[in-house]
């Protein structure tokens, strides 16, 4: 669902939906990614970095999260990678 969403745009929706999911899983890496996505594309920065280190810890090869968490420190607006 927040997947849908963030393609959607509707990042606060996804947010919300997201934040449900990781009540139920937080140990799920492309949750914590995916919230990263959303909370980068609402202006939140640092929120979003903390989300993409959580995706990483919790899976140290999760690539996406890595480039994600690189790309909120360069600060470059890009497509997020999102799943």
């Amino acid at each position: 669902m927040g997947t849908v969403l963030i393609e959607e745009e509707r990042y606060e929706d996804a947010l919300r939906a997201l934040d449900a999911a990781l009540e139920l899983c937080a140990d799920e890496p492309e949750v914590w990614n995916n919230r990263g996505a959303s909370l980068y594309k609402l202006g939140r920065f640092e929120e979003a970095r903390v989300c993409f280190d959580q995706a990483h810890l919790l899976d140290p090869d999760f690539y996406e999260a890595a480039v994600n968490r690189e790309r909120v420190l360069d600060g470059t607006d890009y497509k997020l990678i999102f799943l």
